[in-house]
């Protein structure tokens, strides 16, 4: 008691007038100082009812209600018990402050980019999901599309093309089968097209990002200032616009196509005038082939409707590729010629 007398005493020097405390409060703190007090601190010297007096528990609510409603000038935008809320990126404009964040969230990206390249909208937008679509996701295709098509206007993560050259090397004892080949835009994996490595491109640590649409003009520097610093994963080399005549989506959702290579002596029963199957699959069995079926189930001559062997174009006897039936398979029909023991 002693302790709360002398203290109670110093108050009378403290400059707040008793009308003052009891007056309505400018704004309301969150937080409920009396409940904090033992009971026995809320009275007076002699354990009474302080009255008009001033006490200890008068100070401290004088002294949050100072931090509560009068740090404006201190806190431009937030009181001390707000001061939390700048924790999310919206909540301030000052750009000084937007970049405190980056350096915190964000050290790969140089400062000045932020004042040159990023407005204030798009830079919050990078710092609040920087945790969720960037850094969860770092290093992948779904990154680089997100942090793209979200700082350049314009752009969508569909104009956003990513390859890896390594695709198209040659890789020795790789070739795939004389049969499996690809459309003229796309090919994969067959031999006399395949690509020899260099130490630039055509390797297997090499990724491309191209972008299309109105993100052709976003110049490589900004690439480099912006998306590299951020999101490039070490240990590779990155291409940016590079060789966008062949590296893009359209060449990249190629359609693998099987097909059948003839041979002539497949063909050595039929003449000009043959327009059905050559019924003796082994006719010509000495030669080493088996007689084939009259090739207008091919995709592009059963278009063209032939009316004879020799009424069929040299050119669409290159390939022979089976029409999908109706489940969507192919049907090759010289499988079961080719099975059958002569």
């Amino acid at each position: 008691m002693l302790l709360l007398k002398s203290i109670t005493q110093g108050l009378q020097d403290y400059p707040i007038q008793t009308s003052a405390i009891n007056a309505a409060a400018p704004c309301d703190y969150p937080l409920n100082v009396k409940n904090l007090f033992p009971y026995w601190t809320t009275l007076g010297p002699e354990g009474e009812d302080p009255g008009s007096e001033l006490t200890l528990l008068d100070l401290v609510k004088e002294y949050y209600k100072w931090l509560y409603c009068n740090t404006g000038s201190l806190t431009p935008y937030f009181g001390f018990f707000e001061l939390e809320k700048l924790k999310n990126a919206n909540n301030t404009t000052e750009t000084d402050l937007l970049k405190l964040f980056t350096k915190m969230y964000i050290p790969s990206l140089d400062l000045d980019v932020v004042s040159d390249v990023l407005s204030d909208i798009e830079l919050k937008t990078i710092l609040n999901s920087v945790k969720n679509k960037l850094y969860g996701k770092k290093g992948t295709e779904a990154s680089f599309k997100y942090l793209i098509s979200l700082i350049f206007n314009g752009i969508t993560p569909n104009d956003i093309y990513i390859t890896y050259p390594k695709k198209y090397l040659m890789i020795l004892n790789g070739g795939s089968n004389s049969q499996i080949s690809g459309t003229a835009s796309g090919y994969r994996g067959i031999l006399n097209f395949s690509i020899l490595r260099d130490n630039i491109l055509w390797n297997e640590y090499t990724y491309i990002i191209n972008v299309g649409g109105s993100g052709s003009s976003i110049g490589a520097l900004t690439y480099e200032r912006v998306i590299k610093p951020i999101l490039h994963p070490a240990g590779l080399n990155d291409l940016y616009q590079e060789r966008t005549d062949i590296f893009n989506s359209a060449n990249e959702n190629f359609e693998l196509r099987l097909f059948e290579i003839p041979k002539i002596g497949n063909y050595f029963g039929y003449t000009t005038q043959s327009n059905g199957n050559f019924t003796d699959v082994c006719a010509f069995s000495t030669y080493g082939v088996k007689q084939h079926v009259f090739p207008n189930w091919d995709r592009v001559i059963s278009g063209k409707n032939p009316t004879n062997f020799g009424s069929i174009n040299i050119e669409d006897m290159f390939n022979l590729e089976p029409i999908p039936d109706g489940n969507g398979d192919l049907i090759f029909p010289n499988d079961a010629r080719e099975q059958q023991i002569c």
